[in-house]
C-alpha cells in the first residue's frame, strides 16, 4: 500500500505526509477495536452455574413475617422461594397507603453453614435457614442485635410446598398443548382448549374445545388432586367434539398434577402422564 504513494519533493512534506498516514492508521485501529469492545452487550440477568448452590430439599417454600420498619409498625414480607434457586420477595409497608413492592432474583450459597444470598439485579440480602424459618442477616452475614432478633423471622406457611404448587398454578391461563400423547394444534388461539385455576374459592373453569367447563378441584401437598362437579355448556361442535370429550375424561381420571417452570402436567393413577398444558 505504501509502496505506490508518491511523496513530495520537500522532506517538510515528506513528514507531514507520513504524519497524515499515520494518524489515519492509528484512527482506524482505535475504531476497530472500540467496535469490537462495544459489541459485548450484558442482560443484567442473575444467573448462577455453581453446583453448590443446589437448595436444601426442605428450603423452597412460602415465608412470611413482619420486618422491622423506621417509620411504621412493620414492613410485611412474603418470599417465594423456588426449587430452581430462584426468588420473589412481595412487601407492603403496615398502615401506609402503598402498593407492594415486588422483586426477585437468584439464590447462592453464603460463606457459613445454612447462610443464603437473596441477588436481585441490584441488591443483595441474606438469610440463614433452619427449623422452616428464614432469619434475616446483616450485611456482614450475621444476625442482627439479640433484642430484635425475634423481629427479622420468616416463618414457612403451613402446607407449605402446597402453596407453593398453588402459587404457581393459580390465576393464570394454561393452554393444552398434548392430550392423550398427542399434540394439539393451537393456531387458532381465541378457541386454544385451557383451564384456570381460581385460588380464593377452590374453583376451576375453562374452555374444553367446543364447550365452557366449571367445577372445584382440591390439591393435597404432594400435588394429588381431585376434580370436582366438573359441568359444562351443552354445544354441539362436530370438529372438536372428541376433543372435548377425551378432555374432560383426562380430568374426571387425573390423579396427580404437577408444574415445572411454564409447563403443567396431568397425570393419571399410574403416574402416566395424560395432559401437558403450557402458561399461556
Amino acid at each position: 500500500m505504501l509502496e505506490n504513494l508518491t511523496f513530495p519533493t520537500d522532506n517538510i512534506n515528506k513528514k507531514t505526509h507520513i504524519m497524515k498516514i499515520f494518524n489515519l492508521v492509528l484512527i482506524a485501529i482505535i475504531a476497530l477495536t472500540t467496535t469490537t469492545f462495544c459489541s459485548k452487550k450484558t442482560t443484567g440477568k442473575v444467573t448462577s452455574t455453581n453446583k453448590s448452590d443446589k437448595l436444601q430439599d426442605d428450603m423452597p417454600g412460602i415465608y412470611a413475617g413482619l420486618l422491622p420498619c423506621a417509620d411504621c409498625p412493620g414492613i410485611e414480607t412474603t418470599i417465594t422461594v423456588n426449587p430452581d434457586n430462584s426468588y420473589e420477595i412481595t412487601q407492603v409497608y403496615s398502615e401506609k397507603d402503598s402498593v407492594p413492592f415486588i422483586s426477585s432474583g437468584f439464590i447462592k450459597k453464603g460463606e457459613k453453614e445454612n447462610i443464603w444470598v437473596f441477588k436481585s439485579r441490584y441488591n443483595e440480602t441474606f438469610y440463614q435457614f433452619e427449623d422452616s424459618l428464614l432469619r434475616m442477616l446483616n450485611k456482614n452475614q450475621q444476625e442482627v442485635d439479640e433484642q430484635l432478633e425475634q423481629h427479622y423471622i420468616l416463618e414457612r406457611k403451613e402446607s407449605g410446598k402446597n402453596e407453593l404448587l398453588m402459587s404457581r398454578l393459580t390465576n393464570k391461563k394454561w393452554a393444552l398443548t398434548q392430550l392423550s400423547g398427542k399434540a394439539i394444534d393451537n393456531q387458532n388461539k381465541e378457541r386454544i382448549p385451557h383451564i384456570i385455576f381460581d385460588a380464593e374459592e377452590d374453583r376451576v373453569h375453562g374452555y374444553a374445545g367446543c364447550n365452557s367447563f366449571f367445577g372445584k378441584y382440591q390439591i393435597e401437598a404432594d400435588g394429588t388432586v381431585r376434580f370436582e362437579n366438573i359441568a359444562s355448556t351443552k354445544m354441539y361442535c362436530s370438529e372438536t367434539m372428541e376433543l372435548e370429550t377425551t378432555f374432560l375424561h383426562a380430568l374426571h381420571n387425573c390423579g396427580k398434577l404437577s408444574v415445572d417452570g411454564d409447563t403443567m402436567q396431568l397425570k393419571d393413577a399410574e403416574n402416566k402422564v395424560i395432559a401437558i398444558f403450557n402458561k399461556h
